[in-house]
Parts: structure tokens; C-alpha cells; sequence
């Protein structure tokens, strides 16, 4: 089927209601939209959502890595509510809704009321529900990957608001996305999802308010693994930093929320139903920053919690890293944010660099240049984003960076940095390169002089030979300077260099 473009909100209104915009069309999003005129739609109701209860969609939507901005939609007696209503057997992908407001009576979502498979969907807004469902991505039914929602999402009604979610507000699976968002309901309330569901690889950076089953994670689950939470917990009644009450396997998970109720309140888990298959297997939560340490699962100190041997069955190599002592697991992103390092000078102090991200990045200083390799002392530094205004917040992004190292007790050896580190994030969460490693020695290097000590010796020799049998060693990248690896000057550093390295040392 041939794909239908969309270039308007006009556009997108025709989708079911014209019969060259059917509801089971392959459609695609040819540029952003600006959608304030549906403000002033259908008396104040503002944006009609795409198909109804009866009329589902079922087609595809490509959003293109398109925007639409400012979309409203303000239907207080209406259920299935969201840019979408009921999206059956469908797939919503690659689409950015910013500045969304949507407010239903029950199954309210910004991307769909229900169902649908969404892909790769990013909302910023607010979503609203009377007394009902709601979700910041989908209400419930849905399958939601690679997804991310920031914003406020509230049920309404202060008496039976429940099933409210910073992604699902229920029966929802879950893998790979997050929200950064305010989530305020009765009960089963959580950061990304209300109640039922999976969730996997996903995390939670939200605040999460409620009266019953309120967690930072999910209100009521049935399974969570390689998840955490992070955003502040506050409940009355079984409550939980990840999660208010549990029938389903919570594996290789944390949290840190800080986490406040009255009755089953823990830094992990409210309470577990007995008389399902709950269980919680290597999940930890923090014992500092959670404020519970007497909980039945897993406490662990701030200190511990930096620590990869606390996390002794968690899979380190495809799913989670970290930086020891300065971070939490973090999970692997979809992507990362590349960058590039350009050096003003080869040797020497002081010097600068010009770091280079591919995309504004936050949250990066001094402290974050792991500088422990390197083989002298007392370096001094300053990192700072160029063209930065005067008062520079938490969550400002910048593209260019300048690192400057100023002295050094030592007048040998090397300086070894590795970054940057996990706190250098884009504004939508994704880190950048796990590390870059700069090597820059004090004294301009002779060819063989290794570890910049200004002789060459025996130990060069040693540190060349580690070199080509194992050149992923940590002991020689420590103390090697590559650049004065290629003793014949060939472009190649082999077996050729060692015989001359050994030649010039008789």
C-alpha cells in the first residue's frame, strides 16, 4: 500500500473522516506541524482523535522523526482519548508531540487512548483523565518501545483516580523507554505504569504522587527486569521506591527514589501478593537516598550502590555499565551521543582541548574526566561549555566544551583522561560515548620512551612487548604513550619495533 502524506493538521483530521484517508492507510508525516489553531476547534474541544470505540485505527502511521506542536485536545465527557483513539492492530512510529494537552474522561493517552503497537514516540505535555485510565504515551492495551514522555500525568478526580502512569496507565508492555514526568492519582499509581503489564530495559525519573499502591515504577505489576527508578515516591498505603505491590518477578532492578507512606512502605517493594508467583531476584534499592532501611529487599548502601560487585548476576556487557564510584547502573541506550576530541597541542602544560558532542549536551564537569590512569599528580583543571550564558541551570545543553589543564606537580609522565563519563547526557536522556582516552605527556616523547619518563629502558622494552601480545591490556595502557610505540618509524608497531627497541638498548 502506498504510503499517504500528511502535511497539515488539516491533514491528519481527514484520517476516517474522508474516504481518501482511510483508517487502515500506510500514512507518513512529510514536516512538522504547528497545531495552536486546535485550540479554537469544535467550540473548544480542539483536536478530533483519529477513529472512535466502533471505528478503530489500523493502519500505520510514520511520523518521520517529525513534530507536532501545540496540539490540543479537551474532551472531559469522551473516553479513548489521544491523538489517536483506539488504535487496533496498528503501529504509531517515529513521532514527537510537543507542548500536547489532552484531557479525557477515562483511557487517556497523548498518543493513543488504547492499543496499538508505538514505536519510537516522544511526547512532551500534559495528559489528563476525569476517572479514569490514563497514561502519558497510551492509556492501556498498548505496546510501547523506545518510547519517552515529560510532562504531567493526572488523573483528575480525587476520590477514584486510579490506573494513572507516566507511560501506561495499565495491561501495557513496556521495553525501552522512560518519563521524566509528575504523576498524580489515588492508587495504583507509577512512573510508567499504573497497573498489570512488563516492563523491561525501561527506567523512571519521575515523580510519583498517590494515596494506595504507588510506586516509582509501577502501582501494581506482573514483571519488571533490568529496570530502575529514580523520582520521588509519596503514598499513604503500600507504597514502594519501584514499586506499591508485586505478583509478578522484579529481576536485576533498583532504586534510589526517595520513598515517604505509612503503611508497607519500602525502598523496593510496598507489598508482594502472596498468592502469585512474586519474587524479586538481585534488586537492590538505596538505602541512603530511598530514606528505608529496614526493607525486605535488598538495601544497599550509596557507596554499594556505585559498587559493579554489588550487581554480581547483572549483565554488564550488553545491557547495563557504569562508572565505579561516581554512578548507578545505568542501562545501555539505543544510542549513544558521539563526540570528538580535538587537542590544542601535543605535549606540555598548560593545554586545552576542544570536546565536540554531535548533539547539546548537560550535567558535565571537571569532576566528571576520570583522570585516575594517569602516572603523575597534582593535575589541576577547568571544564566549561563555550559560549555559555552568565547563569548556566542543571538542565541547559551545550555542543562545545573547552578542558583546560593548568599544572601538574610532575615534570615527567603522562596525563591519562577518560571521557566523558555518564553524566554527559543529551536533553533526552541518552549518555554519550561510554569514553574517549587522551593521552597527553608532560615533556615532548623520544620514539620509545613509553611511559614518558624521559629515559629508555628495560621497562619501555616490557611495555612494547605487552603491547603487541595483548593490546586491550589495562596494565600497558596505563603506562603507554603510543605514539612513541613505533620505534623504526614504519606506521606499523610490531615484532620490528621490539628488535629494534632491544638493538638500540645494547
Amino acid at each position: 500500500m502506498a504510503q499517504i502524506p500528511i502535511s497539515t493538521i488539516e491533514d491528519l483530521q481527514k484520517i476516517g473522516n474522508d474516504p481518501a484517508y482511510p483508517l487502515n492507510g500506510n500514512y507518513i508525516l512529510v514536516n512538522d506541524i504547528e497545531a495552536s489553531a486546535t485550540k479554537n476547534w469544535n467550540e473548544g474541544k480542539g483536536f478530533d482523535p483519529v477513529g472512535d470505540a466502533f471505528h478503530e485505527f489500523t493502519g500505520i502511521f510514520d511520523g518521520n522523526n517529525k513534530t507536532i506542536s501545540n496540539l490540543y485536545i479537551n474532551r472531559p465527557e469522551e473516553t479513548m482519548i489521544g491523538l489517536f483513539s483506539r488504535s487496533f492492530n496498528s503501529q504509531i512510529r517515529n513521532l514527537t508531540l510537543l507542548n500536547i494537552y489532552t484531557l479525557g474522561k477515562n483511557k487517556v493517552g497523548s498518543i493513543a487512548g488504547v492499543e496499538g503497537h508505538i514505536i519510537n514516540c516522544h511526547t512532551v505535555g500534559e495528559v489528563r483523565a476525569i476517572d479514569g485510565i490514563v497514561g502519558g504515551i497510551a492509556a492501556s492495551f498498548a505496546r510501547i518501545e523506545n518510547c519517552s514522555f515529560r510532562g504531567i500525568v493526572k488523573g483528575d478526580n480525587e476520590q477514584i483516580g486510579r490506573l494513572i502512569g507516566g507511560l501506561a496507565g495499565s495491561d501495557s508492555w513496556i521495553k525501552n523507554s522512560y518519563s521524566f514526568a509528575n504523576v498524580i492519582g489515588v492508587s495504583y499509581v507509577g512512573g510508567l505504569i499504573g497497573d498489570s503489564g512488563s516492563i523491561q530495559k525501561s527506567y523512571s525519573c519521575s515523580n510519583v504522587i498517590g494515596v494506595d499502591y504507588v510506586g516509582g515504577l509501577f502501582g501494581k505489576g506482573g514483571g519488571a527486569e533490568n529496570c530502575y527508578s529514580t523520582g520521588k515516591v509519596i503514598g499513604q498505603n503500600c507504597v514502594g521506591g519501584l514499586g506499591g505491590i508485586n505478583y509478578g518477578v522484579v529481576k536485576n532492578c533498583y532504586a534510589t527514589s526517595p520513598t515517604s507512606g505509612t503503611k508497607y512502605v519500602d525502598g523496593l517493594i510496598g507489598i508482594a501478593i502472596a498468592d502469585y508467583t512474586a519474587r524479586v531476584e538481585d534488586s537492590f534499592f538505596d538505602i541512603n537516598t530511598t530514606n528505608q532501611d529496614d526493607g525486605h529487599y535488598g538495601g544497599r548502601t550509596t557507596d554499594e550502590m556505585m559498587n559493579p560487585e554489588t550487581f554480581t548476576n547483572w549483565d554488564f556487557e550488553n545491557v547495563w555499565w557504569m562508572i565505579p564510584g561516581k554512578t548507578y547502573p545505568l542501562l545501555r541506550p539505543v544510542r549513544y551521543v558521539g563526540l570528538n576530541i580535538k587537542p590544542e597541542q601535543s605535549f606540555g602544560l598548560p593545554a586545552e582541548f576542544k570536546i565536540i558532542f554531535d548533539e547539546p549536551v548537560r550535567n558535565f564537569t571537571f569532576d566528571d574526566v576520570d583522570i585516575s590512569l594517569s602516572t603523575v599528580g597534582g593535575i589541576l583543571g577547568t571544564l566549561t561549555p563555550d559560549d555559555a550564558p552568565t547563569t548556566i541551570t542543571a538542565m541547559d545543553c551545550f555542543t562545545t566544551w573547552t578542558l583546560r589543564l593548568e599544572d601538574a606537580a610532575s615534570t615527567t609522565g603522562l596525563i591519562v583522561m577518560r571521557l566523558p563519563v555518564a553524566a554527559a547526557m543529551n536533553a533526552a536522556n541518552y549518555p554519550t560515548t561510554e569514553s574517549v582516552t587522551l593521552i597527553l605527556p608532560l615533556i615532548e616523547p623520544l620514539f620509545g620512551d613509553l611511559n614518558a619518563d624521559g629515559v629508555i629502558n628495560t621497562l619501555d622494552r616490557d611495555i612494547l612487548i605487552a603491547l603487541i601480545l595483548d593490546p586491550k591490556s589495562l596494565w600497558h595502557s596505563r603506562l603507554l604513550l603510543p605514539s612513541a610505540a613505533d620505534i623504526n618509524k614504519d606506521g606499523v608497531i610490531n615484532v620490528a619495533d621490539i628488535i629494534s627497541l632491544i638493538t638500540y638498548l645494547k
